[in-house]
């Protein structure tokens, strides 16, 4: 749905957390699944190659 974002700390720490817990899911009103968590995966390993920086946060959104 169009607005909804979710924000996640640069840190792998914090990703792995996120993922694992379901954060995202909750947070964007969608059902987790392996897609979904294969899109979320592919996502923080871009952030690392862009950011640069584990202060930085994210927006992810769909």
């Amino acid at each position: 749905m169009a607005g909804r974002g979710a924000y996640v700390c640069g840190a792998e720490a914090c990703w792995d957390e996120a993922l694992e817990g379901g954060v995202f899911a909750r947070s964007l009103g969608i059902r987790g699944g392996a897609l979904v968590m294969e899109r979320l995966t592919e996502i923080r390993a871009q952030h690392g190659e862009l950011a640069g920086s584990t202060e930085r946060r994210t927006n992810v959104s769909d």
